[in-house]
């Protein structure tokens, strides 16, 4: 079995673990250096998606092509795949969603599920085809969020939900199992946009507990909340803040 990898450094390590004794090729995006590094440090064979307006772009669809992949599998890949390359493994790509599907799609989930104060999340194998995150699915996992959660503990807990949905499907395609393909019911389907830092920036005339939500959605290392005061100066929030403080962080800070 051929396996071509589309992931970043933060799955790099597993990947590499987990699908040891196949033949595989990992795909990194151009933006993600820190993936390159470790790839190197790992000794793994791996090719860089550059740009559709880069010299060697039309050598990396090669590339991909003429590796004759059987399966794709994708998570953490912070580009669009071409649909030629989706297509181009002869038994599907299949993409791990770091959200509930198709309620959670788009980008920057983990932090949303905080902002928005879901109590669950979850992911999602789906097969991948040319429209992002609409795929037929194949299974969900899901865990519960807790109160306390920040981006990072949640982040930790959907890596291992991750881990074990990846392990289950490598196991039933190696047993010749079939996998599902249940179609996305477009009905409750949400896109959630791609954040900026920007989005941080807190508004003290909303209530304490979204207030809340947004804190413990973007501690450090993401580009914490943060508010401005009246001589521009910038305070910000990249730790976790108990909802008992954020009254005395609105007193503190609001028409500052």
């Amino acid at each position: 079995m051929r396996l071509l990898i589309f992931c970043d450094e933060s799955t790099l390590l597993f990947m590499v673990n987990s699908t040891e004794g196949y033949q595989r090729m990992f795909v990194f995006a151009y933006n993600r250096p820190e993936a390159v590094t470790l790839a190197q440090l790992l000794s793994v064979e791996y090719i860089i998606q550059g740009p559709v307006s880069s010299d060697g772009y039309d050598a990396f669809i090669s590339r991909v092509i003429d590796f004759e992949a059987t399966y794709l599998f994708c998570s953490s890949y912070g580009i669009r795949i071409p649909e030629v390359v989706i297509n181009s493994a002869s038994n599907g790509a299949i993409n791990f969603h770091g959200g509930i599907l198709p309620q959670w799609r788009g980008a920057n989930i983990l932090n949303w599920t905080l902002i928005c104060g879901s109590d669950t999340t979850g992911v999602t194998a789906h097969w991948m085809t040319s429209e992002i995150d609409k795929g037929p699915i194949i299974e969900v996992t899901t865990i519960p969020v807790f109160f306390t959660d920040t981006a990072l503990t949640l982040r930790m807990r959907l890596t291992d939900c991750f881990e074990k949905l990846f392990l289950n499907i490598l196991e039933s395609i190696k047993n010749g199992q079939s996998l599902n393909r249940i179609e996305q019911q477009e009905q409750f389907a949400k896109v959630y946009r791609r954040r900026s830092p920007q989005d941080g920036r807190i508004d003290w005339m909303k209530s304490d507990i979204e207030i809340y939500n947004l804190i413990r959605g973007l501690v450090s290392p993401w580009p914490g909340a943060y508010t401005i005061l009246g001589d521009g100066k910038k305070i910000e929030f990249n730790d976790f803040v108990p909802l008992s403080e954020i009254a005395q962080l609105r007193s503190r800070f609001e028409n500052k």
